[in-house]
């Protein structure tokens, strides 16, 4: 377990800390391009200017993460629980793989998602204002609540995905 742990100006690389215990963890300006997280415990982690390209944290438990100011481009978040996660302050995401993440009352606000994928992720009450999220895809994604003021999604996918407070609202 490494819980509670800080990770200042480290540079681990592809070090591979899948099914780890890293809850309540500080990771300020690390490089972590090409790290494994697959189902690691990161709940209420801070991730503070750290490079993220290609890291899969597929199925890892991210609740009430905050990402300041990150880089992440091609990073997996499949089936990940991401509820209550912050991701701010000028974080690019691009071509990140949110398909089938649990993402309920996220903040993404102003995030840089161009080409992410949200396919089948639950995205209910989340906010994704003044994004650019062009050229993403969100089928079949779930939006009920969701808050997309200003949000570029020109090219963007929204077959399938629900929207409003009906479980039959469809955005298409």
């Amino acid at each position: 377990k490494l819980t509670g742990a800080d990770w200042l100006e480290v540079k681990p690389g592809a070090v591979d800390l899948s099914e780890a215990t890293l809850g309540q963890c500080t990771m300020l300006k690390a490089d972590f391009s090409g790290a494994r997280f697959m189902g690691a415990d990161l709940s209420d982690a801070t991730f503070v200017e750290c490079q993220l390209d290609e890291v899969d944290f597929s199925g890892a438990t991210l609740t009430k993460a905050t990402f300041v100011t990150c880089r992440g481009e091609g990073v997996s978040f499949q089936r990940a629980s991401l509820g209550q996660a912050v991701f701010v302050h000028g974080s690019l995401f691009p071509d990140a793989d949110f398909s089938d993440a649990t993402m309920e009352k996220a903040n993404l606000r102003g995030t840089l998602l161009a080409g992410a994928r949200f396919d089948r992720a639950n995205l209910t009450g989340a906010d994704l204002s003044e994004c650019d999220a062009s050229q993403a895809s969100f089928e079949r994604a779930s939006l009920r609540g969701g808050v997309l003021v200003r949000t570029g999604l020109e090219g963007a996918s929204l077959r399938g995905a629900l929207a409003g407070d009906g479980a039959n609202t469809a955005v298409a």
